[in-house]
């Protein structure tokens, strides 16, 4: 608009010389020029921070549409919170299972060899009155260590066998649950919840951000559009003043 109708003046001025006597629009337009020129600075930084604004955007489009999901379906994306799910299946948790299921099984075997212990009917006194009978005396510690084995010796080797059993189990649980603590800590399924929890979190305070920036762009964006449009329209009256004032001594 400036442009055209300042060519339109130097045409003239060219054409008349010194008879075209009024202030050159070169001149006359420089404020104008000027204040369009730190119009298009604004513009120019504003539409550079609407591309830092969109690249934001594009980086976490995806999280921030998995956030916008209905509460089943984001948590479905999420790891499962417990290790020890997230490795069924795995040797170790399979072996740790046996060994558990074996120590509940020494248990009960345990038990039984306590309630067969209980019920073991120990009377030593027709023994003595026998022995007494035939050899005329009684010798109580041979004849009472010869009785409790005879009694005893066979839950004794299974008390025996069952302790050694136990104590085995033991030591192979002990080793199996450092194992499995081990995988527990560098559980990949574990880390990568941890690591989809923190993309969430980011996305999240991204989009509050985003959404800042849109408020404050729309905001920013309506307030100078007014601006241009009276910067607009001062540019168009004064060239249509101009245009007026060039017919006028052009007649």
């Amino acid at each position: 608009m400036l442009d055209e109708e300042e060519a339109t003046d130097n045409d003239l001025r060219a054409k008349f010389k010194e008879r075209w006597q009024r202030t050159p629009s070169n001149d006359l337009y420089k404020p104008l020029r000027a204040e369009g020129t730190n119009f298009r600075t604004v513009l120019d930084k504003a539409v550079q921070a609407d591309g830092q604004v969109k690249e934001r955007y594009q980086s976490h489009r995806d999280t921030i549409a998995l956030l916008c999901k209905p509460e089943p379906e984001l948590n479905a994306a999420i790891p499962s919170a417990n290790p020890a799910k997230t490795m069924q299946g795995s040797e170790v948790v399979n072996v740790l299972k046996s060994l558990l299921t074996n120590l509940d099984e020494v248990k009960k075997e345990r038990e039984g060899l306590e309630n067969d212990l209980k019920s073991v009917n120990f009377d030593m006194t027709s023994k003595f009155l026998t022995a007494l009978a035939q050899d005329g005396v009684i010798n109580e510690e041979a004849l009472s260590v010869t009785e409790l084995d005879r009694i005893y010796g066979s839950l004794t080797n299974k008390v025996q066998e069952s302790l050694k059993k136990q104590e085995g189990l033991l030591k192979n649980i002990q080793v199996s649950h450092q194992e499995f603590s081990k995988m527990k800590q560098s559980n990949n399924e574990a880390n990568l919840r941890e690591e989809v929890l923190k993309n969430l979190a980011t996305a999240y305070d991204n989009f509050v951000e985003l959404v800042a920036n849109l408020k404050e762009g729309t905001k920013f964006y309506n307030e100078l559009t007014e601006i241009l449009v009276r910067f607009q329209n001062k540019c168009s009256d004064i060239v249509f003043a101009r245009k007026t004032e060039r017919d006028e001594l052009l007649k």
